[in-house]
C-alpha cells in the first residue's frame, strides 16, 4: 500500500497540512577550515527535489519558516527571485538553480542543515529540506512527489503518523 493510499484511509481534512522532510547523505567537513555549509546545502539532491516540487502545476508547496506557512512559489515570485525567467529554460532547472544561490536558500526557509561533530576537528554536515503541502494536494500529486521524503500528517486528535 502507498503512503497516499494510506493517508487516504485517514480521512483527514484534505485541507490539513502534510509536512515532506528529507535529509541527505550530506559531507565529511574539518573544522580546522571555514566550513561552507551553503555550498555543501546547495550540492545537495534536496534543492532539485524542493523545485520539482514548487514547479509543478497545481502542487502549492510551503514551508513554515516564522511560524506562519508561506507559498514558496509565491514567495520567490514576491522576492524577485523569479524575473529572470526567460521560459526558454526548463522551469524546474530555473527555480534549482535560485536554490542553490546562498541568499535565496537562506529567505526561503526550506532548507537547514545538521551537524554531528566526531572531535574538535572532524564532522559530517547533512543538508536538510522542510516543506508542507496540504492532503489534497499531496493525493492529488502523490505521484510527482520524490518517496525520498519523511511524510508526516498529524491527526484530528493531534497525533503525529510519519511514513518512511
Amino acid at each position: 500500500m502507498s503512503i497516499a493510499d494510506e493517508i487516504r484511509e485517514l480521512n483527514l481534512d484534505p485541507d490539513s497540512m502534510v509536512e515532506l522532510f528529507f535529509e541527505d547523505t550530506g559531507d565529511g567537513v574539518n573544522y580546522r577550515r571555514d566550513v561552507d555549509y551553503y555550498g555543501i546545502m546547495s550540492q545537495s539532491e534536496m534543492t532539485c527535489m524542493v523545485a520539482e516540487m514548487v514547479a509543478t502545476k497545481g502542487l502549492r508547496v510551503y514551508t513554515s519558516y516564522g511560524g506562519t506557512d508561506t507559498d514558496i512559489l509565491t514567495d520567490m515570485r514576491d522576492r524577485g527571485y523569479l524575473e529572470d525567467y526567460d521560459r526558454d529554460f526548463w522551469f524546474a532547472g530555473y527555480i534549482e538553480e535560485q536554490f542553490r544561490d546562498r541568499d535565496v536558500m537562506c529567505e526561503i526557509g526550506a532548507f537547514d542543515h545538521r551537524e554531528e561533530r566526531f572531535d574538535y576537528s572532524r564532522g559530517h554536515v547533512y543538508p536538510q529540506a522542510r516543506v508542507r503541502v496540504t492532503v489534497a494536494d499531496f493525493l492529488e500529486h502523490s505521484d510527482s512527489i520524490s518517496h525520498a521524503w519523511e511524510v508526516t500528517v498529524r491527526t484530528p486528535r493531534g497525533r503525529s503518523i510519519t511514513f518512511n
